[in-house]
């Protein structure tokens, strides 16, 4: 069970938009299951219910952990061979862990006499060193097994394979009493039970559950929509079956063990397709936020204390009973079954929420940096993005504005060079329903990366696109009544916001022509949703800015009494970017387009505003040293040799240059890096790939050592409006045009 949770969540194009929350419920869910497995609480109270719930009903606990570390693991297999190394790695940590936690149980029950090397191999990798820990070797040799399959003769062929085992652990499971039926057979399966006690285990038993969850990535990738409704149905119908087929073995006396049936394959299908898809839609975020309070100091933590409680409530349940002898509760808390299943359940609920507040207490789980796309290095050139710096700016952002205005995140360009995949979905997750990008590629790339909720297209888009524009359900803004006709004739429905040019003179119908504006309303293709414009100078504050800003404002809601009253209501309303929304709060719009701000930089550092937020940047630029030298009074640095040494001195070569973004004319002096909390200049000219620094008062600098062009190091800092006025420009240019070869990494909370 543990395995999948080690491994790092999976981003899907189901609607997840990361970490599926209705997967963690029920791996929680199914960890109780397993200590019902182990206690039968029903026991004392009536032995056939009691099967019922631990023989049957239990069984699908253990499978759909299997199914998990498949869905996440085995699906990317083919595009990211490292996941499948880091998930055997750390499921073998955690195995070695749970075995030094039992050794005391397994010396004081004697498990270690007369043990033989066979006996040894046996528990290790097969039966598990204590009695619950056989999954652990089951998916981690499952896992290997999956994985040379599919290398070696592809998905389908593996998943077919994995059923024949499956059936083959059947005959030495439930359906062992066809062994009596055929002798022969029971001598195969005799010989079989010399190397592992049961077919339970992760040759006939891991492998069909593991690629069952790689089916079940396939088929949400597939089908985006379908019916919960069906799917729920038919996990019910196949369980309904597989209870008489459990009853049925179990009358009939055939049961060996009773982890594997025939139907517990497609019921595990269909359950774990409607699990997985429980957490799209509007409730689903509603329970992402509630589970931010749950297990571990407000993380979302239950997958890591499903794991806990697998590991430690064998070892509650030894000292329960251990405690409840010399208490006189022996017969309360050990002998009444249901009792001792709740005090085990709980006592290893609680035993689990101790260690992840210790864990967490001890700064174990702190911010660690994942790679937004693992295949890229960041040894030589990267961004940093902070998460909670980004949740930190919308939560200020939102705090001021005005009630019924929603927030709409501009992600275009890269989402100002912040990454617009990783941006965008973590925002939605927050709540954040409405995007605006550039163009219709950008919104495309968001959708096929699994991004939910509006996307508004503020440029252009070629009206002969329109199919693209309804396949992806996204919003295109209509330039002018010219160009909505054009849309229009291509007989395709598209939604649409219409632009209103109120002084920009940029996009947008001129708000005068209101004949043309109301004649856009007239096409039947066109679902007008929304109207809008663009406050050109609304960051600045002087006299005769204000004045045309208000302009701006009197002429757009003179479009909106216009339209009105010709009978057009209920359209969505947006008008304020970043300093709109700072210097004109009180005006009252469906949404704000938050740009720059979100991100935590003004666009110039003198810029003024009227509401102060406060902002965290959420980007960091760094490099690294690539070489350290001397360089002799008189020597030259650069192309041109614009740069002559006045005095000996010592200088290094720093692995970034205008070919990733950053500005040229930051050369010679007009900009500087941060290296060991130290601002060094920049002396000659930026090249391409790199540019030179002066490390004078600068000691101990060494090749590989971190730079820090924007962020802070310590009490020092670079900020992007300083970088970007240095360079003669804004910051939203600075940022836009990081290049694509810089990596991007993420701060995030890690997981156990």
């Amino acid at each position: 069970m543990s395995g999948q949770v080690l491994s790092k969540q999976r981003r899907t194009n189901d609607g997840k938009g990361g970490r599926n929350i209705s997967i963690e419920y029920m791996k929680l869910l199914c960890a109780f299951l397993v200590v019902a497995i182990h206690v039968s609480p029903l026991q004392s109270i009536n032995e056939t219910a009691d099967f019922v719930f631990t023989r049957i009903i239990a069984r699908i606990a253990v499978p759909f952990f299997f199914m998990v570390s498949g869905y996440f693991v085995l699906s990317d297999c083919k595009k990211h061979n490292g996941k499948a190394l880091r998930f055997l790695k750390k499921t073998c940590i955690l195995y070695l862990a749970a075995t030094l936690l039992y050794l005391p149980v397994n010396i004081y029950a004697g498990n270690f006499k007369d043990i033989s090397l066979g006996q040894v191999c046996r528990d290790v990798f097969f039966d598990g060193t204590f009695y619950h820990l056989w999954y652990l070797p089951a998916v981690m040799l499952g896992m290997l097994i999956c994985l040379m399959l599919i290398r070696a003769i592809g998905e389908k062929a593996a998943f077919a394979i994995s059923l024949v085992l499956y059936v083959l652990g059947l005959v030495g499971d439930s359906y062992y009493g066809l062994t009596k039926i055929l002798p022969l057979l029971g001598k195969v399966y005799d010989e079989i039970f010399k190397i592992s006690s049961y077919t339970r285990n992760g040759i006939f038993f891991a492998p069909a559950f593991l690629m069952l969850g790689c089916l079940a990535a396939k088929t949400n990738e597939r089908k985006k929509e379908y019916s919960q409704l069906i799917t729920g149905m038919e996990a019910v119908i196949f369980f309904l079956l597989m209870a008489g087929e459990g009853l049925l073995l179990h009358k009939l006396r055939w049961q060996r063990h009773d982890s594997m049936y025939i139907l517990l394959v497609p019921l595990m299908y269909f359950l774990f397709l409607w699990i997985s898809r429980l957490s799209c839609g509007i409730n689903s975020q509603k329970r992402e936020r509630k589970n931010r309070k749950s297990i571990g100091a407000g993380r979302k933590d239950m997958g890591n204390g499903a794991m806990l409680i697998y590991i430690i409530h064998p070892f509650v349940l030894v000292a329960l009973r251990g405690v409840s002898k010399p208490l006189g509760l022996y017969d309360i808390l050990v002998e009444n079954t249901l009792v001792c299943y709740l005090a085990v359940s709980l006592l290893s609920a609680f035993a689990a929420w101790i260690l992840l507040a210790i864990y967490h207490l001890l700064g174990v789980g702190k911010k660690k940096k994942k790679s937004i796309l693992p295949e890229l290095q960041t040894d030589r050139a990267w961004i940093e993005i902070d998460l909670e710096h980004l949740k930190w700016n919308v939560e200020q952002i939102k705090a001021n504005l005005p009630k019924g205005c929603k927030f709409m995140a501009v992600v275009k360009a890269n989402a100002y060079g912040h990454g617009d995949v990783e941006v965008a979905k973590f925002l939605y997750g927050m709540g954040v329903k409405a995007f605006a990008t550039a163009t219709l590629e950008e919104a495309v790339h968001l959708r096929k990366n699994g991004l939910k909720g509006k996307i508004l297209i503020l440029g252009y888009t070629s009206p002969e696109n329109a199919g693209y524009l309804a396949k992806y359900h996204l919003v295109q803004t209509v330039l002018d009544e010219n160009y909505a006709g054009q849309l229009n004739e291509q007989g395709i429905p598209v939604k649409v916001h219409v632009k209103v040019d109120t002084g920009m003179h940029r996009l947008g119908e001129d708000w005068r022509n209101g004949d043309k504006i109301l004649n856009i309303f007239q096409y039947p293709n066109l679902q007008i949703e929304g109207i809008f414009s663009h406050l050109c100078v609304s960051d600045r504050g002087e006299d005769e800015a204000v004045l045309y800003t208000r302009k701006q404002i009197r002429n757009f809601e003179q479009v909106l009494d216009k339209i009105e009253t010709a009978g057009y209501t209920g359209l969505k309303t947006h008008l304020q970017s970043s300093y709109g929304t700072v210097n004109y709060p009180e005006l009252q719009c469906s949404y704000v387009r938050m740009g720059i701000m979100m991100y935590g930089c003004l666009s110039s550092p003198d810029d003024e505003v009227k509401r102060e937020l406060s902002l965290k940047p959420v980007l960091t630029l760094k490099a690294r040293v690539a070489l350290v030298r001397k360089l002799n009074k008189g020597e030259c640095v650069g192309y041109g040799c614009t740069f002559r040494a006045p005095y000996d001195m010592m200088i290094a070569a720093v692995t970034i240059g205008y070919g990733d973004g950053y500005p040229r004319n930051l050369s010679n002096g007009k900009g500087w890096v941060l290296i060991g909390g130290k601002k060094a200049p920049i002396i000659g000219r930026i090249c391409m790939d790199q540019l030179t620094v002066d490390l004078t008062g600068i000691e101990d600098v060494k090749p590989g050592d971190e730079v820090i062009l924007i962020g802070e190091a310590g009490r020092a800092g670079i900020s992007a409006e300083e970088v970007a006025a240095a360079a003669g420009t804004i910051t939203n240019e600075l940022l836009c045009r990081m290049g694509s070869r810089l990596g991007h990494i993420v701060a995030q909370n890690d997981r156990i």
